[in-house]
């Protein structure tokens, strides 16, 4: 219980981040997402910025590092190793 209130404070915290500095990480060239890290680069929290007459931010995604997310970084690699007999 104690990690889902740490992580829902930090997450509190780069929404309020993003909130008040939603042009600080450029788009990303292909996406045109934005992303910014949290909780000491454990998690990545995905935005678009979309300018009007009312600037609004859609929260897309948010991973976690520790994992391959093969989707956001596909040519990320697992690492693997053959077993010798």
């Amino acid at each position: 219980m104690e990690e889902l209130e740490k992580f829902h404070a930090e997450h509190g915290r780069v929404i309020g981040f993003i909130k008040q500095n939603p042009t600080t990480p450029a788009p990303h060239p292909n996406t045109g997402y934005q992303s910014w890290p949290f909780s000491n680069g454990r998690y990545r929290l995905f935005f678009k910025l979309v300018k009007g007459e009312e600037d609004m931010v859609y929260l897309l995604d948010a991973i976690d590092n520790r994992m391959v997310n093969i989707e956001v970084y596909p040519d990320n690699l697992m690492s693997s190793y053959e077993i010798d007999d």
